[in-house]
């Protein structure tokens, strides 16, 4: 099956039985007029804050309030990583979730979710029901390292409409997360964002981490 075409799919299929809506693609998120307010967090001396672009967000308007997703495209196999995000790594699709949550009064956050935009290739006859081939293609993403979404009925129900009467909610790849755990997430990455700021700060632009060993965060 074409890459395109299960991507496509892969869309499609998600945005049948979602009630989120998208918010915006491409939206920036800095210090600039029409911008997402950046995080801004106080240094020893100054301030320190991390900017970019956000793909595509995503908003659902439910009763607790607008639940915010944040979703970046990616053509390699691309992983949401835990241990990477804990030392600095991969850290803006939080960052950017945290800015539009603390920007805005009735922001919730949803979750984050990679989007594999080049997947791999998957083998289905060309004769094969619809049904088989919207399978194989949800089979094809797996069932986890995407993502995370708040494990909230609303939420869940939102970004799939099947999930209102299910114990396996679809996901998309992602995993669930309790808005406890996201909120300390949140100041997880805040803490190493300031670290990293006065690193910087006192003179160290080395672009080696510790727990990476060998590796280059770069790449």
């Amino acid at each position: 099956m074409k890459k395109l075409e299960r991507t496509l799919r892969r869309l499609v299929e998600e945005k049948r039985h979602s009630s989120f809506e998208t918010f915006a693609f491409e939206k920036r998120v800095g210090r600039g007029k029409d911008d997402i307010p950046t995080v801004v967090l106080p240094l020893s001396s100054g301030s320190v804050a991390m900017g970019g672009i956000a793909d595509r967000i995503d908003v659902f308007h439910g009763e607790k309030g607008d639940w915010f997703r944040v979703l970046d495209y990616k053509t390699g196999d691309k992983k949401y990583d835990e241990k990477k995000i804990e030392i600095g790594i991969d850290m803006q699709l939080l960052m950017y979730l945290c800015a539009i949550v603390e920007s805005c009064g009735k922001a919730l956050p949803a979750g984050v979710s990679y989007i594999r935009a080049n997947p791999k290739p998957v083998s289905v006859s060309r004769y094969a029901a619809e049904a088989v081939r919207e399978k194989a293609i949800k089979e094809s993403y797996g069932k986890k390292g995407l993502g995370i979404t708040v494990a909230d009925k609303e939420v869940l129900t939102a970004l799939d409409s099947n999930n209102a009467n299910t114990a396996n909610p679809e996901l998309y790849g992602t995993e669930e997360i309790g808005e406890e755990e996201l909120k300390r997430k949140f100041d997880a990455v805040k803490r190493t964002l300031s670290s990293f700021g006065e690193r910087i700060r006192s003179g160290d632009i080395s672009k080696t981490l510790p727990d990476l060993k060998n590796e280059d965060p770069c790449k």
